[in-house]
């Protein structure tokens, strides 16, 4: 009587064992996972630096993974880049905001996503953007650049007057600025590279005069710099 007791006892803490393990199973470390995304579907990062499409796919690779802040898995991810180009190439998010380009959009807003929109959704959200007050609090990142009296560059006259409040820095003509001799004070972030003959691609010309100021370094045709492999440029 005793013996089959025990056994009854042994079966049903088996049963429950066996029960449990299987709802983990079903519920924290899946087999499948439904692989139908939506527009609105989210990426997650893992305590392990890498990204999944969501929780259940985290699961499925690994369950004892775990979901971790996106500045762990930063630069694992086109959503979250570590580093972007100097290149002005602005888009206008939904935020309303200007960003350098949409690399930049990804830096800053790191594993959101965030949808582009049409440049004057951003200039109506911002009206700091129409209008120069002397010490505006906002600046949209939409180039414009303007040379200041100071000898600086700056990327709109919005973003001059900000970040000169108080002071008699004014707009003054471009070539204040940028001197043609062949060590420039300051260039323009545009993309528009060339071959030099170090055998480096620089972002523009002016860029690789400002880099090698009295070095005797001069532009090459790219042919120079990339050889046979044109993915380089």
């Amino acid at each position: 009587m005793y013996q089959k007791l025990l056994l009854l006892l042994l079966i049903t803490i088996f049963t429950i064992i066996l029960s449990k393990c299987k709802a983990l199973d079903l519920s924290d470390c899946p087999h499948e996972c439904n692989s139908i995304k939506s527009n609105n579907s989210q990426p997650i990062c893992a305590s392990n630096g890498n990204t999944y499409e969501s929780i259940c796919e985290m699961k499925k690779s690994n369950c004892s993974l775990t979901q971790e802040d996106w500045e762990h898995c930063r630069g694992r991810h086109p959503l979250c880049p570590s580093d972007c180009l100097d290149i002005q190439d602005p888009v206008c998010a939904e935020d309303g905001k200007f960003y350098p380009n949409k690399c930049v959009l990804h830096k800053r807003n790191c594993g959101k996503k965030i949808a582009e929109r049409s440049p004057l959704f951003c200039f109506g959200r911002n009206r700091q953007g129409r209008k120069y007050e002397s010490c505006p609090k906002t600046c949209l990142e939409f180039p414009k650049p303007v040379c200041g009296s100071d000898g600086q560059i700056y990327l709109n006259e919005c973003q001059l007057r900000q970040r000169n409040c108080g002071t008699d820095v004014k707009i003054v003509a471009m070539n204040e600025c940028v001197k043609t001799g062949s060590c420039p004070d300051q260039c323009l972030a545009i993309y528009d590279p060339v071959c030099g003959s170090d055998g480096k691609i620089y972002l523009n010309h002016c860029k690789m005069l400002r880099e090698n100021c009295e070095t005797g370094i001069k532009q090459m045709p790219l042919q120079f710099c990339v050889g046979d492999d044109e993915q380089k440029i």
